[in-house]
């Protein structure tokens, strides 16, 4: 049965790259999953707007996908649990933030879904060798698997941040799954590194209602992105650098990977993980250009913590601008417009 609050013809159907179910264990049938959801949505975007399944396998990390039912929703949530927080806090204060307010020339590099040892240990020696901090937001799997490089990535001063346990899209995961993706996440970075998580990125970039109720009870601040690679195809390091570094203005967060997601639940000769592969190989490549070049712009790379605290106050966010005004061609310490004091 339909949820009344997805509206037909609006949610859209997952692109058949992503019509896919994958397990930790491997890949599993969804051919029941996809029926029950056609009664529920439609496909958007046909013809030309269409993009082509290579392409949306590099431009967006491949997940899973779990079954859309009633129980997906925020009011179902809300009707069967304690509407007061344990403690009798207010729920609500959780924040999501994807760019911040600040005359600082300051920009918060982050990397999702490691550590890897393919990767990681290639952004960590450019990082180093620039003298420059990063936010990793890990996949709770990969740190069980890399308990060494985990560390690595903690000792050497960066920030963590949760990126669930196994990267499912918490957008088509029912409220218990989700929270068990979240928690289980948490919990891998706590035993590894003992870091009580309180910064979160949703794989995708995706959530629901019911995930950002989650999140604010579980003290979370979510944080999307105002940058990233968003070059067609694979591209090369220097398409990647010169699109990141077009786009630096203080404030930024660039969003870059260190793994591939649920592409490591893929058999290794499997097509769409060697996608992922060749693109995450061009996206580590980049990263000392887009260092190098944004520091010979004035710019800092500074973990997420410094970018907040730089913030002109505690809920600053940059307003978006026109394409034509305040915004200097490449990398700049100015900022997009005034901030108000």
């Amino acid at each position: 049965m339909c949820s009344q609050d997805i509206p037909r013809g609006v949610t859209a159907l997952p692109s058949p790259d992503r019509r896919r179910f994958l397990s930790s264990a491997g890949i599993v049938g969804g051919a029941a999953t996809i029926a029950a959801l056609t009664g529920c949505t439609t496909d958007v975007g046909t013809g030309e707007d269409r993009m082509s399944p290579d392409s949306a396998i590099i431009q967006h990390t491949y997940t899973g996908l779990s079954e859309r039912s009633e129980s997906l929703t925020l009011r179902q949530l809300v009707e069967t649990t304690d509407a007061a927080a344990p403690d009798n806090r207010l729920r609500g204060t959780h924040r999501m933030l994807w760019d911040i307010g600040t005359r600082q020339p300051y920009v918060a590099l982050s990397f999702d879904d490691g550590p890897d040892p393919r990767w990681t240990p290639q952004i960590l020696d450019a990082l180093r060798a620039a003298g420059a901090k990063a936010t990793f937001f890990m996949m709770g799997h990969n740190v069980d698997r890399h308990r060494d490089l985990a560390r690595r990535v903690r000792d050497e001063g960066h920030d963590i941040g949760n990126h669930t346990w196994t990267h499912q899209d918490l957008a088509f995961q029912d409220p218990a799954s989700a929270r068990n993706e979240i928690m289980d996440g948490k919990r891998a970075i706590k035993e590894v590194l003992g870091i009580d998580t309180t910064y979160f990125r949703p794989p995708r970039g995706e959530l629901s209602g019911a995930v950002m109720r989650i999140l604010a009870e579980e003290d979370y601040d979510t944080f999307l992105w105002s940058v990233s690679r968003n070059v067609p195809g694979v591209g090369t390091p220097e398409l990647v650098a010169d699109h990141v570094l077009e786009r630096l203005r203080p404030g930024a967060i660039i969003d870059m990977h260190d793994s591939i997601g649920r592409g490591n639940f893929l058999p290794r000769g499997d097509r769409t993980r060697k996608l992922l592969t060749a693109s995450r190989d061009v996206d580590a490549a980049a990263v000392p250009a887009i260092l190098q070049r944004g520091m010979a712009a004035g710019l800092q790379f500074v973990t997420m913590t410094q970018l907040l605290e730089a913030a002109e106050d505690p809920g600053a966010i940059t307003p978006s601008t026109p394409a034509t005004e305040n915004l200097p061609h490449g990398p700049t310490t100015q900022v997009p417009r005034e901030v108000a004091s």
